[in-house]
């Protein structure tokens, strides 16, 4: 796409010395940079830490995001009644057991999941979440958030929803 754009254009890759970039320098050149680039997110669902409980985050916060339980709805015999009724961690249990283990994560809310445990190098192939819930439980909220921008190439974020809306 790269090369197509750049001779459609009638501009011509070359590198600092001027010599003609070949397509895969192009598109090594083009991931080195990426690579490397800071990013601002302007539209942030985050809340800082100052927010306190209003900033949700952990496995079970995770699990529990409203794409996974629409999901879960479509993947289980379980009743909204039912689901509704339980602690958030059952709630979560109940959205892993059956979006994670009994079925493979295809969907793209799932494999958000499995891209953030594998970012921390936590199991994605387990019955249940206690290495998961462990390893959140040992983070401060700060900490982790910190971690999770610096993993994501993210410099800066702006919080654009009204958290009292």
């Amino acid at each position: 796409m790269t090369t197509a754009f750049l001779k459609s254009t009638g501009q011509t890759p070359v590198s600092r010395d001027g010599d003609l970039l070949t397509e895969a320098q192009i598109s090594s050149t083009v991931q080195d940079v990426l690579a490397t680039t800071q990013f601002i997110d302007i539209h942030t669902h985050l809340f800082a830490p100052a927010f306190g409980k209003l900033g949700l985050w952990g496995i079970d916060e995770l699990l529990t995001y409203h794409y996974l339980e629409a999901e879960f709805f479509r993947s289980s015999d379980t009743k909204p009644e039912g689901y509704w009724s339980l602690s958030k961690r059952d709630q979560a249990d109940a959205i892993w057991r059956t979006l994670f283990v009994e079925n493979t994560p295809v969907s793209e809310a799932t494999r958000g999941v499995v891209a953030v445990l594998k970012a921390f190098h936590l199991p994605t192939d387990r019955p249940d979440l206690v290495e998961a819930r462990s390893f959140f439980k040992s983070q401060t909220i700060e900490a982790h958030i910190r971690k999770v921008l610096q993993l994501a190439g993210v410099s800066t974020v702006v919080m654009t929803n009204d958290p009292l809306d």
